[in-house]
């Protein structure tokens, strides 16, 4: 870029329109030193964006694992979209913990990201929804193939 004859070799300055200064100054910050502090769900979500527009696979991997971590039954849709668009892993892992943290789908249900979700992710809301049919199913049948096993327990104890 600035050894070609592009305008930033005369300005010797870059435009960077799609990302805020304080998540350009934090990735700065990353490229100089390898590290990142202060880290929020939002802050890791702009980091995201900004690591997988400049292929910076060890702050993708940074900010992945903290969202993971902060993950919660409130913040795992935002996350999930996130994942979509920046990282498979953790696209499959909001999914994942949707599948193994909400018992009660109304829950989710009732949240306005999901109502988003629906209308601008139909196809990624179909994806969480299988995942939950799939999981509910695999429970079913882990407890009828447990029953017989109970219950002949159950009347073993009474011989």
């Amino acid at each position: 870029m600035f050894s070609n004859p592009m305008k930033e070799s005369h300005k010797n300055e870059v435009s960077v329109i799609d990302i805020d200064e304080t998540t350009v100054r934090n990735l700065l910050i990353y490229i100089y030193t390898g590290t990142i502090s202060d880290l929020t769900d939002s802050s890791a979500a702009d980091l995201l964006f900004a690591a997988d527009k400049y292929q910076l696979q060890d702050l993708k991997t940074l900010c992945c694992d903290f969202l993971k971590n902060t993950m919660s039954l409130q913040n795992v849709l935002n996350i999930l979209v996130l994942g979509e668009l920046h990282s498979d892993d953790l696209k499959s892992f909001a999914i994942e913990y949707i599948c193994n943290k909400c018992t009660n789908f109304s829950t989710i249900e009732e949240l306005e990201e999901w109502k988003t979700l629906r209308k601008q992710r139909s196809a990624l809301a179909m994806d969480v929804l299988t995942s939950l049919i799939k999981s509910r199913e695999e429970i079913g049948k882990t407890l009828r193939e447990r029953r017989p096993a109970l219950a002949m327990d159950d009347l073993t104890s009474l011989v």
